[in-house]
């Protein structure tokens, strides 16, 4: 039997912590990739909202200050204390945010970086 060319880890959400010693989630193979499992769905950037309709278009005009982006922890982490966002709310008024209605079910997002 032939080792799936793709693998991908699928990590479980987390609350809000700076440090963690062990990220929890599972290994994800696929034969080929985009993967034939995987569903496209599109949400579209309507003011404050995501939806699956697109709004009649509307300028979204943000002046962030420098420091935006300061509290999201570093990227790449090697879970180093410190390392993860922890209290991302000065980011957040210094962002462009968009709400969608409450998930039903469960929804896993997976994707490659290339």
């Amino acid at each position: 039997m032939q080792e799936p060319a793709h693998r991908f880890y699928m990590m479980e959400a987390v609350g809000p912590v700076s440090h963690l010693e062990h990220r929890p989630g599972r290994w994800v193979a696929e034969n080929t990739w985009p993967s034939p499992h995987v569903k496209s769905r599109t949400l579209h950037l309507n003011p404050g909202r995501l939806a699956a309709e697109a709004a009649p278009e509307h300028a979204l005009v943000l002046r962030s200050p420098q420091t935006t982006g300061l509290s999201s922890g570093d990227w790449g982490s090697f879970a180093n204390p410190g390392d993860l966002p922890s209290e991302q709310s000065l980011d957040a008024f210094g962002s462009l945010e968009f709400d969608g209605e409450p998930l039903v079910e469960r929804l896993e997002i997976l994707a490659t970086s290339r």
